[in-house]
């Protein structure tokens, strides 16, 4: 039966009334114990009380906070994107093309595009940053002992490491045994 929602029955309305009152109970109590994402919080509240389907679609401060969520996370994942550009794949970047074109339009399809452009180049970045990230780890870290000089070279003699305080010391190496 049609209820006080242009056609949406009455039980619908309570159930969405009942989720949004349990997203905004939730969202306070974050806000009250410490450290919370604020764009997290204004996504789920959008989405907790976005309009029912037949009864005129967004209006008012529902999409102009759905576009400031889609908008702010883009723009996150851009400047990501843009300092860390050599280690970015073509993935993240097509992504996030798609959600700047999706600004508009879809601010709900951008968003989700915009996060999952930035979980991408973010995990661009980890692999670039460990080449040997698919290896077994004690191959990467001593690749990485090395390049850091916790590990050093030693010459084709057997004789002192040749990066350690350079030529002009290997004298020494005698005395400190």
């Amino acid at each position: 039966p049609p209820g006080a929602g242009g056609g949406v029955p009455v039980g619908e309305l309570r159930a969405r009334l009942m989720r949004a009152d349990r997203v905004l109970a939730g969202v306070r109590e974050e806000l009250v114990a410490g450290p919370y994402d604020p764009l997290g919080a204004l996504r789920r509240i959008v989405r907790a009380v976005a309009p029912v389907p037949g009864t005129g679609g967004r209006d008012g401060v529902l999409s102009v906070a759905g576009e400031l969520v889609a908008r702010s996370v883009t723009a996150g994942a851009a400047d990501f994107v843009s300092t860390h550009r050599a280690a970015v794949g073509v993935t993240a970047r097509t992504q996030l093309a798609e959600a700047r074109r999706l600004l508009g339009p879809d601010p709900d399809a951008a968003d989700a595009l915009a996060r999952r452009a930035r979980d991408l180049a973010e995990q661009d970045v980890r692999v670039h940053g460990n080449p040997y990230a698919g290896d077994a780890e004690p191959a990467a870290g001593t690749a990485g002992a090395v390049l850091g000089g916790v590990l050093l070279g030693e010459e084709a003699d057997g004789g002192p490491p040749v990066g350690f305080g350079g030529p002009h010391t290997r004298g020494r190496w005698g005395t400190l045994a």
